[in-house]
């Protein structure tokens, strides 16, 4: 794994953290990690940019683990059978000719 910086000037939105999962905003130095073969992962988030190899991997582990929770409980619930229940009213010109049903949720 690599950590490079670069410089970043312009637009400064949110990212969300390769390492760890959190919320950012990127200033003027972007820090991204790559694997081993140069492949880009993503940006790091500053805490995770300065945190040393062993406290940035158990970082990682720590998203990792959470991120599979995340997989297998959306395993679980695609197996469940999907009710679509609410009513939507169209916002557009179709709305002056009343009300709709549409499968969606409310």
């Amino acid at each position: 794994m690599e950590l490079r910086l670069r410089r970043h000037s312009g637009f400064h939105p949110r990212w969300q953290c390769a390492a760890c999962g959190e919320w950012f905003v990127i200033d003027n130095v972007i820090a991204s990690v790559y694997d081993s073969s140069g492949v880009a992962v993503g940006e790091v988030c500053e805490r995770c940019a300065a945190a040393s190899a062993d406290e940035l991997r158990a970082r990682m582990r720590n998203y990792a683990g959470a991120l599979l929770a995340q997989a297998e409980r959306l395993e679980w619930i695609a197996r469940e059978d999907v009710r679509v229940t609410g009513r939507v009213v169209a916002e557009t010109p179709a709305r002056l000719l009343g009300e709709r049903e549409v499968g969606m949720l409310v």
